[in-house]
Formats: C-alpha cells, sequence, structure tokens
C-alpha cells in the first residue's frame, strides 16, 4: 500500500479518514502523533469541556491554526500556552466522560473499556501512535523544536 499524504485543512478532516495517521512536520523532521479517530476526538473534547462547544473561543491556536494544518512562528509560544492550559484542564475530568464525536455524543470511544484502569483522566488518554508516548509531552516538545529552530509547524495526514 502506498502512503497517501494530505495537507490538513478543516474540510480535509473527514477525507482524511481514508487514511490512518497524522503528522507533525517541522522542517526538516516529522512526527508521527496520532491516529485520525484520536486526533479529531482531542479537538471535540477542547471544543465540549473546555470552550463551551464554541469552536476555537477560548484556544485559537490550537483550535484554528492547528487543526487547519500549520501554525507560524509567530504563533508558536501561545500554542505551547495552549497547550499546557488544555493539559491541566483535561487532568481534571474523567476519562469516562471522554467524547469520541461531539456530532454523536452517545458514540463510544471502541477502546476505552480495554483502558479504563492505566488511564484515569483525559491528560492521559492520547497517546500517539508511534510508542504510545504521551501525547501532550510530544507535542510540547515538537513546539519547543520549533521555537528553538524558529520553523513552523504543518499537519499531514498519512
Amino acid at each position: 500500500m502506498t502512503s497517501k499524504k494530505i495537507k490538513c485543512n478543516i474540510t480535509d478532516i473527514d477525507d482524511a479518514l481514508s487514511v490512518s495517521k497524522v503528522f507533525l512536520l517541522v522542517e526538516p523532521f516529522s512526527f508521527e502523533l496520532l491516529e485520525i479517530p484520536l486526533y479529531r476526538s482531542f479537538f471535540d473534547n477542547v471544543c465540549f469541556y473546555l470552550e463551551n462547544k464554541i469552536w476555537g473561543s477560548r484556544f485559537p491556536i490550537v483550535m484554528q491554526n492547528l487543526y487547519n494544518g500549520a501554525v507560524e512562528v509567530s504563533n508558536l509560544k501561545d500554542l505551547l500556552k495552549e497547550i499546557d492550559i488544555i493539559q491541566q484542564e483535561f487532568s481534571k475530568i474523567e476519562v469516562n466522560d471522554l467524547i469520541w464525536d461531539i456530532e454523536n455524543l452517545e458514540e463510544r470511544c471502541p477502546y476505552l473499556d480495554n483502558m479504563v484502569d492505566e488511564i484515569k483522566t483525559l491528560a492521559d488518554f492520547w497517546k500517539t501512535s508511534y510508542k504510545s508516548e504521551d501525547m501532550f509531552e510530544i507535542l510540547k516538545r515538537i513546539i519547543n523544536f520549533a521555537i528553538e529552530n524558529q520553523t513552523e509547524i504543518l499537519v499531514e495526514f498519512e
């Protein structure tokens, strides 16, 4: 199977469901982040729990720029602050309250039942598809790398 890369923007998320993973690109590196359904669920939970269901109202860099596929150098420090706040606030929400699909609140995460013993809060839920590392810690490392190297972050699906 050949890989298919799609530059992300808000309309591509549904199209990207035909591919499997999300990568963050910080030239010259590419970092595997999450599988598509987990990526989408992250944003749904931010919107639902932390933004009173108003997309981008509190976390515009995460919810607009990152979600739409690019964070410019000038927004990287604000992105890091938003990620820190999201992580802190997610640590107060039990994993059983996870939103899998904001458009269908009855839908449950297919792997949640297998994870409840080891994962207690939303801050612990998102693990990278590569080596199952904490997504927040990976994001912070990527953002700091981008800040140090003065390069934007791009999102691609593959």
